[in-house]
């Protein structure tokens, strides 16, 4: 095989230009250079890796993957990294056994890079969930909620009362995030979104969580005068027709930290959220605080191994039967990017290994 340094000065001079091509965003001019460097030496192994990454991220998926593999035909231990840049590609071409032969082969090599090693290690992992995950579907028929909620901007982050006829969102306008609510009608479809008085401000509010009887709401703000950290929880009570003034809940609930995604449970007694806070498992985690007789909220414990891994867990949501934990996470395997769990408590008051919804739930997004 040929090298940059070793083949013809045609070639590499191909070679040079498609480079800067690639600096530049100029993919096509790219891949045509790239092209004509290979028809004049076949053998060209740099310019064959470059034309696979090239397509790849031209979205031209069975195109990359035909090169890549052309480039561990003729010199399969040049690179290390071409295995698994084709494993990858093959992973999202669905072809997920070669996927996993292509993986497996990269961690054969022993590399030295350990991004990459982890890498590899969680395709390989996705690759077995996915290809069984796939073959079995779960039901899943999804229902969009209409024009009344749903609209232009982006809308996300709901949470339902008990009786499943009031739904209180996030909508974000330009870059201001505001809480909005719609009710069910008796032919059950919904009002009109409107914007919540006295909690939304010209700040932004988001990922908030309703008590079943809907009359206190707990929600995250960021970067507020007297806040704890970064980002707090915040809580108001709906009272005489109005909600009361917002306040921010404190320690030992707020750190110095990120804490976002509350979920209150039903009884109202246990408040679940995401933080980066110091003692957790790694990036964002899985946390509960308890209320204490006097009303007050506990020091919030860390849901622990079996639901936090070194990556990110967030958007918890408890079941009002208080045992069931919802959760999305893109450190457990799945079929890519986060994927959406359940953890059951056992008897023991540990939380069980997390299920994986299954698809079409969970997808590559």
């Amino acid at each position: 095989f040929n090298t940059v340094k070793t083949t013809n000065a045609r070639s590499a001079k191909d070679y040079e230009r498609a480079m800067t091509m690639i600096e530049l965003g100029q993919l096509e001019e790219a891949n045509n250079l790239l092209s004509r460097a290979i028809k004049v030496d076949s053998l060209f192994i740099d310019a064959i890796i470059q034309l696979a990454g090239v397509r790849h991220d031209q979205g031209q998926l069975a195109g990359a993957e035909q090169q890549f593999e052309k480039a561990l035909q003729i010199a399969p231990g040049y690179r290390k990294t071409v295995w698994l840049q084709l494993g990858l590609t093959e992973w999202r071409l669905d072809k997920f056994d070669e996927a996993e032969d292509h993986f497996k082969g990269f961690l054969a090599l022993d590399p030295s890079n350990e991004q990459d090693i982890a890498l590899a290690k969680g395709y390989l992992a996705k690759c077995a969930f996915s290809a069984s995950a796939m073959r079995n579907p779960v039901p899943f028929q999804p229902r969009k909620l209409g024009p009344e909620v749903n609209t232009d901007n982006d809308e996300y982050l709901p949470s339902l009362t008990a009786d499943a006829k009031t739904l209180i969102f996030t909508r974000v306008i330009g870059n201001d995030e505001n809480f909005y609510l719609s009710q069910q009608t008796p032919e059950g479809n919904w009002t009109s979104a409107s914007p919540i008085d006295r909690v939304n401000t010209p700040e932004n509010e988001g990922a908030q969580t309703v008590s079943p009887d809907g009359r206190r709401l707990i929600f995250t703000a960021c970067n507020r005068p007297g806040g704890v950290g970064k980002c707090d929880l915040y809580v108001t009570e709906y009272q005489n027709g109005q909600w009361t003034p917002v306040r921010n809940m404190g320690e030992p609930v707020n750190s110095g930290a990120w804490e976002s995604q509350p979920s209150l449970s039903g009884d109202g007694n246990a408040l679940f959220f995401a933080a980066n806070r110091s003692g957790g498992k790694g990036g964002k985690d899985l946390w509960v605080s308890n209320r204490l007789a006097d009303g007050s909220w506990a020091v919030p414990q860390n849901l622990g191994d079996s639901l936090n891994t070194g990556r990110d867990e967030q958007g918890p949501f408890i079941h009002p039967d208080g045992q069931t934990l919802y959760f999305m996470s893109d450190g457990h395997p799945g079929m890519g990017g986060a994927d959406i769990f359940f953890s059951r408590k056992g008897v023991d008051g540990a939380w069980g290994k997390p299920v994986n919804m299954g698809y079409p739930i969970n997808s590559k997004s």
